[in-house]
C-alpha cells in the first residue's frame, strides 16, 4: 500500500513539474507546437505572463492550417505578426490566460479571438483604440502568400499589407518577405510598358489586398494593377501586371482610356470593390511583356 501511494506521488510531482516546465520555458516549447490540436493540448499548462504569446501563436497556426501543412510558412507569418503587432491595444493577460484554461475546444477559443477584433472584446479594456488585428492570408501561387491586416486607428479601412515568398530556388522552402523584391520587379516591368503605351502609370494601393494571381497558359501568376494618369478615385485601374517567379516572365492586361475596343468584360458595374481577380478571369488576353 505504501508502495503504491508512493508511486503515485512520484507520478504527480513528475506531471507537475513538466506542466512547471512548459510553462517556465514557454518561449521555447509554444514556438515549438506547429498544429493547434498540439497547442489546445497544453492550454492549462500557461500561466498570466505567457497567455498572451501562446493566443498569438495559436492564432497564427490557425491562419496557416487553413492554406497549408508548411511549418516553414508559421515561422515566416510568426515574423511578421510579433507580440507588438499583434493587436492594436494591450491585452489583459489574466482574462486572456483564463478564458484559455476555462474554454472546451478551439472552435470556442478561435470564436474568442474573433470577438477581439474589436476594441469592444473581452480581453481588452475599456475605452481602448482597437482590438486584435484580423490577419488574412491568401495563396497566390505556390511560392507566393499574400497577408494583410487592417491598419490600428484605421476608421478609413487602410490595410498593411506583406508578401511571402518561397526560395523555390532551393529545397528550403524558406519563406522571406518579398515586398521590396517585388516592387523592384514590377517597377522594371511598369517603366518598359510607359514606354511602349506612352502612358504614365502607378500603382494603385487603395483597397484590402491589392495583390492578386491569375493562370497564362496554365501557369500561375501574381498580380498588381495599376492606373493611368491621375487617379480618379477609389479602387479604379486599367492595367495590371502578371509575373511568374519560376520563368520570370511578365503579362499583361490593358484597357485604354482612348479606345472603346478593349473594354474590360466585367460582371459587376464599378469595379471599385475588394478583390479584382475576377477582372483577368472574364479577359484572358494576356500579352506578353517579355
Amino acid at each position: 500500500m505504501k508502495k503504491s501511494i508512493f508511486k503515485a506521488l512520484v507520478f504527480t510531482l513528475f506531471l507537475f513539474g513538466t506542466e512547471k516546465g512548459i510553462s517556465q520555458n514557454s518561449d521555447i516549447e509554444i514556438s515549438d507546437l506547429n498544429t493547434t490540436d498540439e497547442l489546445f493540448k497544453i492550454k492549462n499548462t500557461i500561466n498570466e505572463n505567457n497567455s498572451v504569446d501562446f493566443l498569438k501563436h495559436f492564432y497564427v497556426v490557425s491562419l496557416v492550417e487553413n492554406i497549408s501543412k508548411n511549418d516553414e510558412l508559421i515561422f515566416a507569418l510568426n515574423n511578421i505578426i510579433k507580440k507588438e503587432n499583434f493587436t492594436c491595444s494591450d491585452l489583459i493577460n489574466k482574462k486572456v490566460e483564463n478564458f484559455i484554461k476555462n474554454c472546451k475546444s478551439k472552435s470556442d477559443l478561435l470564436k474568442e479571438i474573433e470577438s477581439n477584433f474589436e476594441a469592444s472584446g473581452s480581453f481588452i479594456e475599456a475605452g481602448a483604440e482597437g482590438g486584435i488585428k484580423n490577419f488574412t492570408i491568401e495563396k497566390l501561387t505556390d511560392e507566393v502568400y499574400a497577408i494583410n491586416s487592417r491598419a490600428c486607428g484605421s476608421g478609413a479601412g487602410y490595410h498593411d499589407q506583406f508578401v511571402l515568398i518561397s526560395d523555390f530556388e532551393t529545397d528550403s522552402f524558406r519563406f522571406i518577405q518579398g515586398d521590396e523584391f517585388i516592387n523592384g520587379i514590377m517597377f522594371t516591368a511598369k517603366r518598359k510598358l510607359e514606354d511602349f503605351l506612352k502612358v504614365s502609370l502607378h500603382e494603385q494601393k487603395a483597397k484590402v489586398q491589392t495583390y492578386g494571381k491569375a493562370t497564362i497558359n496554365g501557369e500561375e501568376y501574381i498580380t498588381l494593377p495599376y492606373f493611368e494618369g491621375e487617379n480618379i478615385g477609389g479602387f479604379q485601374y486599367n492595367l495590371i501586371i502578371a509575373y511568374n517567379f519560376k520563368t520570370n516572365k511578365f503579362y499583361y492586361l490593358y484597357d485604354s482610356r482612348k479606345s472603346e475596343k478593349d473594354n474590360w468584360k466585367q460582371d459587376k458595374e464599378d469595379i471599385d470593390f475588394q478583390f479584382y481577380t475576377w477582372v483577368t478571369e472574364k479577359n484572358p488576353n494576356w500579352k506578353s511583356l517579355n
